[in-house]
C-alpha cells in the first residue's frame, strides 16, 4: 500500500499545475473584465493623465506607413509567432511584435499610442505550417503538416481600437524607433522583385536565397532603414498612452469593447471549469493518500 504512496503524490502534482494555471488565468480575465465595465471612456481632446481608457478608430503615423513582415500586409500592429510541432502540441520558439506608436482618433482630437507591453487583442490572423522555422524568412507555400507553424496576428488602418493604459506627455526622443518598420518594407519591396533579390544576395547563385544570404539582405535594409529614419512628430497636443507600472493591465483591441467583454468572459469561464475539474481530481487522490496511510 506504501509504495503507491510515491505515485500518488506525482499524480497529485500533475493535478495541482493546471489547476494553478486554470485559477491565475480565471482571475486575469476576471480583473481584466472588472476594469473594461468599470472605466470610463475618456475624450482625447479633455483626458486627464493617469491610467484611462479611449476609445475610437487607429491609424499609422503619418509619414510611418507599418507593413507586417510575412504576409507584407499594410498593417498598424502585428505580431509574428513561430511553433514547432511537439507530439500532439505545438510549442513556442519565437515570437516577436511590432513597437512603432499608432494613432487612436475618436473625433475630438488624436492620441498616441506605444503598443510595447500590451495585451493585444485582434482580429486579423493568418497562419500557415511549412518546414521552415526562419522568423524572418517567409515560406513560400502553405505545407500542412509541416513541422512549423507560423500565425501572423494584425490591426488595421480604419478598426476601432480600445485601449487602456497610462496616459502621459513625453518627448519624440522617447518613442521606439521607426527602423525596424522602414526594414520590414524595404524587405517586403525587395521580396516583390525576387530577380533584383537574387542578382543582389544570391551570392553562391544556386538561385535560392538561403539563410546567410538573406541576413545580408536584412542588415542592407536595415542600414537604408537607418539612413532614411525619423521620428514620428509628437506636438504638445498629442499625448502618449503607454504601459503602465505595477500590475494594472495595458490593452489594446481592435474589438467592440462588447465583444471584448464576451470574450474575457468566455475566457474566464474556461479557466474556471480547468480550475475546478483539476482541483476536484487533486482533492480525490489526496483523499486517496490519506486512506492509504490510515491503513
Amino acid at each position: 500500500m506504501v509504495t503507491k504512496i510515491p505515485l500518488l503524490l506525482a499524480g497529485l502534482a500533475v493535478f495541482v499545475a493546471p489547476a494553478g494555471y486554470g485559477f491565475i488565468g480565471w482571475y486575469r480575465s476576471l480583473s481584466a473584465r472588472r476594469l473594461i465595465e468599470g472605466l470610463a471612456i475618456s475624450r482625447c481632446r479633455s483626458v486627464a493623465q493617469g491610467y484611462v481608457a479611449l476609445a475610437g478608430r487607429q491609424m499609422a503615423v503619418p509619414g510611418h506607413p507599418l507593413i507586417a513582415p510575412m504576409t507584407g500586409r499594410s498593417c498598424t500592429w502585428w505580431c509574428h509567432t513561430v511553433e514547432k510541432r511537439d507530439n500532439w502540441q505545438w510549442v513556442v520558439i519565437a515570437r516577436r511584435t511590432s513597437r512603432t506608436p499608432l494613432l487612436l482618433d475618436d473625433g475630438t482630437g488624436q492620441m498616441m499610442i506605444d503598443p510595447a507591453g500590451a495585451k493585444v487583442h485582434a482580429t486579423k490572423r493568418d497562419r500557415w505550417q511549412g518546414t521552415d522555422y526562419r522568423i524572418d524568412c517567409p515560406p513560400e507555400m502553405d505545407m500542412p503538416g509541416g513541422q512549423y507553424r507560423h500565425t501572423e496576428t494584425r490591426m488595421t488602418e480604419g478598426e476601432p481600437l480600445y485601449v487602456a493604459g497610462l496616459h502621459t506627455n513625453h518627448s519624440a526622443q522617447s518613442l521606439p524607433s521607426a527602423v525596424e518598420v522602414d526594414t520590414a518594407a524595404i524587405l517586403a519591396e525587395w521580396k516583390n522583385n525576387q530577380a533584383s533579390l537574387l542578382t543582389r544576395f544570391d551570392a553562391n547563385g544556386d538561385g535560392v536565397i538561403d539563410m546567410n544570404e538573406w541576413n545580408r539582405a536584412r542588415d542592407a535594409a536595415h542600414i537604408q532603414a537607418a539612413a532614411n529614419a525619423v521620428q514620428p512628430t509628437v506636438t504638445p497636443e498629442t499625448g502618449i498612452i503607454s504601459c503602465p507600472p505595477g500590475h494594472r493591465p495595458f490593452i489594446l483591441s481592435s474589438q467592440p469593447t462588447e465583444e471584448l467583454v464576451r470574450q474575457l468572459k468566455l475566457s474566464g469561464y474556461g479557466k474556471l471549469a480547468l480550475f475546478v475539474g483539476f482541483s476536484l481530481a487533486a482533492l480525490w487522490l489526496a483523499g486517496k493518500m490519506l486512506s492509504l496511510r490510515l491503513l
